[in-house]
């Protein structure tokens, strides 16, 4: 669950806030909020006053905001997500980590192939604004000691042309691809 929350603070000059009652539909970021007071009765004050705002979203940027447990990865021949994906809030005192799904979603680009992929954090709710950090995608080293290489060729049946079989290579268990 996410730390963050807001509450609202009403300030009238002379006026005892507990003499009155305030109602409110939900409140959010990012929308037109409104809010009534409404005098209690027996309190000296009679009638209602509404006020209309709007909450404005903490906007993720990187002096304020870090994101951490980025790493490079090898080629899978699938999408690579990072695991250990954090955002934390750098403006308290002891960093404060934000809740994925509930103050942030992350977007991925070019994380399947080899070469640099792109996380995108998209703050929601109480964040507005994105962070984007990058990671290496490298190729699978198949010569590298201990690399389990397969090679698999389909029989053939000679017919005194020049055969191109299509050959099923892996290594370390990944499929690779023509492009590959």
């Amino acid at each position: 669950m996410s730390v963050y929350g807001f509450a609202i603070t009403i300030a009238l000059s002379g006026i005892n806030l507990a003499t009155t009652r305030i109602v409110a539909e939900e409140i959010a970021v990012g929308k037109k909020n409104v809010v009534t007071i409404v005098a209690k009765d027996g309190s000296g004050f009679y009638g209602t006053k509404t006020a209309k705002f709007e909450l404005t979203g903490v906007k993720l940027t990187a002096d304020k905001f870090e994101v951490s447990g980025i790493a490079d990865a090898v080629y899978t021949g699938e999408a690579i997500e990072q695991s250990e994906l954090v955002v934390n809030d750098k403006r308290a005192e002891a960093p404060v980590a934000l809740v994925e799904g509930e103050d942030y979603e992350v977007a991925y680009a070019k994380n399947i192939n080899v070469g640099t992929a792109t996380v995108t954090v998209k703050g929601i709710n109480a964040f507005t604004g994105t962070l984007k950090k990058t990671f290496k995608i490298a190729a699978i080293d198949a010569s590298a000691e201990g690399a389990v290489v397969k090679v698999n060729i389909p029989k053939q049946t000679y017919t005194g042309k020049k055969l191109t079989p299509a050959a099923e290579i892996t290594v370390n268990g990944v499929a690779l691809t023509t492009k590959d």
